[in-house]
């Protein structure tokens, strides 16, 4: 039986040994309006509607042919936002996470990152994801102190209801220093 080949890009951004967070100079926003109007250096008055709220740290969005959106929280759930109507912020965020993946592990971008669909989804309900777990652990003497080193780790599992089902670890990384991954098929 002849498979289409896919190609999985891993975005491993790499950061240097004890580096921080850069303060940026942007103040986080509140959202506390329905939409709000940016102005960039590429653009002016773009328009950003929130759609839903309640997510924590969302990193990624796969769009489920009914409508509904699957949303990782990076370094946390996988959410489940339900399509209720055509107007801005109608969508609801499901109250339980989706289950079925494996726990976060207890260290800065560990755990959850990229979901992105088979792209035989309404057939298969194969749903890829990335997954910071623990790698080695940095040298006890090292100077400056150096963050916990991840691995990341390509998963897929079904989406059956609720849950994620049948989940297989298909690619796991060396070691290395980490801060996110994405997911893209090749020929799609």
């Amino acid at each position: 039986m002849k498979r289409s080949m896919f190609a999985v890009a891993l975005g491993l951004f790499a950061a240097g040994a004890g580096a921080q967070q850069l303060d940026i100079g942007i103040a986080p926003v509140t959202l506390d309006q329905p939409s709000y109007v940016f102005d960039t250096g590429e653009q002016h008055k773009i328009r950003a509607v929130v759609v839903v709220r309640g997510l924590k740290h969302p990193f990624a969005v796969a769009l489920l042919p009914w409508g509904d959106a699957l949303v990782s929280e990076r370094g946390g759930a996988l959410r489940l936002v339900h399509h209720v109507g055509g107007a801005p912020g109608t969508a609801v965020l499901d109250p339980e996470p989706v289950s079925g993946l494996p726990p976060a592990p207890g260290y800065r971008n560990g755990g959850l990152q990229d979901v992105a669909l088979d792209p035989q989804f309404a057939q298969n309900h194969l749903v890829y994801f990335t997954f910071n777990q623990a790698g080695d652990p940095p040298p006890a003497d090292a100077k400056p102190p150096v963050r916990q080193q991840s691995r990341i780790t390509l998963l897929r599992g079904r989406l059956d209801g609720h849950a994620v089902t049948h989940l297989r670890t298909l690619f796991t990384a060396g070691s290395g220093s980490t801060s996110g991954s994405r997911l893209a098929f090749d020929g799609q």
